[in-house]
């Protein structure tokens, strides 16, 4: 009866998950009728949608031949994030066996010994300022198994090392200060200053932080003092190897070991550099980390058939991950081949165009909240919603800049929870961490990013930002 009761009560598979959500939005297609925006290039030279053109299609519903065409066409859709996910994987399992990454844990936590849990807002702040500045996200993979391993190192769980990058990166991006993909794109289709109301969304990101660290050290605190607290805890047990480090059988730096912290160091340096100037995306990112891998091995003497194995022990790791990452696009692909998205976005916007301003505003924000699910991309969101929204607000009186608000805040939160969202099934598929478990711990901490944008957005409309 008891192992009855375990089967029955078991997390269902990420893969069943995705299965049911895709499955879900192929019977959409026989419920949500086919429709279009025609879409002009404006004058920076980006595809946008012409406000005002949605018209009626021709239905062309998901087919079961289509459904199972669908996981095909979604890796395709998506193959160039799976083969960086593998890429990631592979580079990151050469750097772990050179250890390195143990030392710096080892060194990290010594240095925070008896206030292990300050490190949060460290890393917090530090990935709010990749993800604000320049937009990062998939960019910051490598990261993960390092924040997990230094805070596994100071007692800690794999949710509070993830978090701590995952949920700085995400409050960042949200409110783009200086974000070319987010920020700039909105903007530029709302004809607004570049990265003009900055004052108002760095007030907003401040609370933001001040809140995601809040949690995470409540969190981290009661994991620390109770490790069975954990929500992971099955988890940390199974990698309890790595849950605390012996700071004894460490050994000390070699001269290559800061040699391979050079190359990773540099490495990722020349990323940050080389996205945010532009041109770079997933292929030149991919050759990149192969670069850093090798030449990591390399140094520290590894033989070719070593690099190799160490490479392929990797990847196999992130299978999952990039199998995740196809599904995603699955989504993506049928509601595209049915015509169903625009008609969802139109229906969106329908029923808050006879709401009061600040009512009109909240509405944005809810709509791009939802319209984030199918849409990961912030500049492909912009692309489709902006040209719709920003008209829509001059009429309801809606100022500009809190139509781009209530994108930035909409496309953005929900980018650490939805199982749509590339990068985070990245991150956690990295250290093994269950789709469920993670929604159960960030869920609480987005239900707070969401009602204080409600309260941003509100605040913003009346004021007239």
């Amino acid at each position: 009866m008891a192992e009855t009761t375990e089967k029955k009560s078991r997390i269902p598979h990420v893969l069943v998950v995705f299965v049911a959500i895709i499955i879900a939005t192929a019977l959409l297609t026989y419920v949500i009728p086919a429709g279009k925006f025609d879409t002009a290039v404006n004058a920076s030279g980006r595809t946008v949608v012409v406000a005002g053109s949605y018209h009626l299609v021709e239905e062309n519903p998901c087919t079961i031949s289509g459904f199972f065409e669908s996981f095909i066409k979604g890796m395709q859709y998506n193959a160039s994030v799976i083969f960086f996910v593998l890429i990631i994987g592979g580079a990151f399992q050469i750097i772990t066996a050179t250890g390195v990454i143990t030392k710096i844990s080892v060194s990290a936590a010594r240095r925070f010994a008896g206030n292990e849990v300050w490190v949060i807002p460290i890393f917090v702040c530090l990935f709010a300022t990749f993800g604000t500045t320049m937009a990062m996200s998939q960019e910051l993979v490598l990261f993960v198994p390092l924040g997990v391993a230094i805070a596994r190192s100071m007692g800690f769980d794999a949710l509070t090392g993830t978090g701590m990058i995952g949920l700085g990166a995400v409050a960042g991006y949200s409110c783009g200060l200086t974000s070319p993909f987010n920020t700039g794109v909105a903007q530029t289709i709302a004809e607004l200053p570049l990265y003009s109301g900055m004052g108002f969304r760095a007030a907003l990101l401040a609370i933001l932080l001040v809140a995601t660290c809040a949690y995470l050290m409540m969190y981290a605190r009661k994991v620390k003092k109770n490790p069975e607290l954990s929500i992971v805890a099955d988890l940390e047990k199974e990698e309890k190897g790595t849950n605390k480090l012996n700071f004894d059988e460490v050994e000390k730096f070699t001269p290559s070991d800061w040699v391979v912290v050079v190359i990773l160091i540099g490495g990722l340096a020349w990323l940050v550099y080389s996205v945010g100037k532009g041109g770079w995306w997933f292929a030149e990112m991919s050759a990149l980390f192969i670069v850093i891998g090798f030449l990591s091995g390399v140094v520290k003497r590894f033989s070719m058939n070593k690099i190799a194995k160490e490479f392929t022990a990797g990847a196999e790791m992130l299978v999952l991950g990039a199998l995740v990452v196809g599904c995603a696009g699955s989504v993506s692909v049928i509601m595209n081949d049915a015509g169903i998205r625009d008609s969802i976005i139109n229906a969106c916007a329908t029923a808050i165009g006879g709401l009061p301003s600040q009512l009109s505003a909240i509405g944005m924000y809810i709509t791009q909240t939802l319209i984030n699910f199918p849409i990961q991309s912030g500049s492909g969101q912009a692309s489709v919603t902006m040209p719709i929204m920003v008209p829509l607000g001059d009429l309801v009186g809606v100022s500009r800049q809190t139509t781009v608000l209530a994108f930035l805040l909409g496309d953005g939160f929900t980018n650490i929870i939805y199982p749509t969202g590339a990068s985070m099934m990245t991150y956690i598929a990295m250290v093994k961490i269950p789709y469920a478990k993670w929604v159960k711990f960030v869920f609480p901490i987005v239900a707070v990013w969401f009602v204080i944008g409600l309260v941003a957005v509100y605040v913003a409309a009346s004021i007239g930002y």
